[in-house]
């Protein structure tokens, strides 16, 4: 009886823990999205475009001075 009550405890643990990284996985997705939802409203362009677009223009800067 002791030994089912532990193994009990044991896969409620590994259960809780399971759930918890779900939960945190979703939250993150969740952000991805919204942070994604945002960009799009402002003016149409999202963080990581932006940031692709200041790349590309600052290595086309580097590549006229040289």
């Amino acid at each position: 009886m002791k030994e089912e009550i532990q193994e009990i405890k044991k896969q409620n643990y590994i259960l809780k823990a399971t759930c918890h990284d779900y939960k945190d996985s979703l939250r993150s997705l969740q952000k991805k999205v919204q942070d994604g939802i945002e960009d799009k409203v402002e003016n149409g362009m999202g963080e990581n475009k932006l940031e692709e677009l200041r790349n590309a223009w600052k290595h086309e800067q580097e590549e006229k001075k040289s």
